[in-house]
């Protein structure tokens, strides 16, 4: 193995950064109403226990109309609300695309049974594949691979490095590497004549970049939030493991929560639109999918004391 990369391992051990969280981008949505300009500017939250929501109708069979309570986090730009200041509440209507609320209240829960998983130890134990794959990684990768075991164990990816072939050069060929184990949500895809190759390039990717600090490296299979502050060992703060987690991983999670979800063409019925509207106040980012576009469309202010 070079010593430039060796190198480079070090350095990420000495340079690591302990504070890491989760953000959401505050992009300006396509279906953006005309009557909000920035929607960027709105605080809208449906976390909060004291948020009044009214579930008026399901529209089109596809989005769940709602009015709700909000407040601007500053004054408008550019807007015709432009009297608005912080702190100021308004009652809005808003569209839910439905689909993409169920997503994200199925992802966030597949993340936190998984995280949940990972930090119980004898969950490992089902991990273990019936039929072991095998694939190939040059000297370079597999010494990135024994560099970073413990973090690949972690996620619930484990393996045995085989020698490739009769060559008594050892050191200087490609090797097979066995996969024992993984998750036990990404077998099925992994288990697939051909999709070797995928695992294979989804394990290259989550080293490299481990190597590159793009990914926290797990000495202890800990983390920490942003006052440095260990929250490992039992799952409970899931949402800060999801920036270091592997990222074929998180695809596939990603995929599970969006065939699972509601549909457009879905009928549900008021109580059925509530009972998600109070799921989704349980989640981190209610607002965004599971691919991270908006999920919320505000269509009209209302006057402060309730009038159209």
């Amino acid at each position: 193995m070079s010593n430039d990369i060796l190198n480079k391992i070090d350095e990420s051990d000495e340079s690591e950064d302990d504070n890491f969280e989760i953000q959401c981008s505050q992009g300006k949505a396509e279906t953006e109403s005309q009557f909000f300009n920035n929607i960027s500017k709105f605080n809208i939250s449906i976390n909060n226990s004291n948020t009044d929501i009214k579930i008026l109708n399901q529209v089109d069979d596809k989005f769940i109309l709602i009015k709700l309570r909000l407040s601007t986090k500053d004054e408008f730009q550019n807007s015709q609300f432009s009297s608005c200041h912080m702190n100021d509440t308004h009652t809005v209507l808003a569209l839910l695309d439905q689909h993409a609320c169920d997503e994200r209240i199925k992802l966030e829960n597949l993340i936190k049974n998984y995280i949940y998983d990972i930090n119980h130890i004898d969950s490992i134990a089902n991990y273990k594949i019936i039929r072991p794959i095998e694939i190939v990684l040059t000297v370079e990768e597999i010494q990135l691979l024994e560099n970073f075991k413990n973090n690949l164990s972690f996620w619930g990816i484990r393996f045995d490095i085989l020698k490739n072939g009769n060559s008594d050069d050892y050191e200087d060929e490609d090797k097979i590497v066995r996969i024992t184990h993984l998750p036990d949500f990404t077998q099925s895809r992994f288990l697939k004549n051909g999709k070797e190759f995928e695992l294979r390039n989804g394990i290259r990717q989550y080293l490299f970049d481990i190597l590159n600090q793009k990914k926290r490296k797990y000495s202890s299979c800990q983390v920490v939030d942003v006052g440095g502050n260990s929250v490992g060992g039992n799952g409970d703060e899931w949402w800060l493991y999801i920036p270091h987690m592997p990222d074929m991983i998180l695809e596939i999670l990603k995929s599970k929560s969006c065939r699972s979800a509601v549909m457009f063409g879905d009928k549900l019925s008021i109580e059925e639109c509530d009972r998600l509207v109070e799921q989704l106040r349980q989640t981190r980012i209610p607002f965004r999918c599971a691919h991270g576009r908006p999920s919320v469309a505000p269509l009209i202010e209302l006057e402060k004391d309730g009038g159209k």
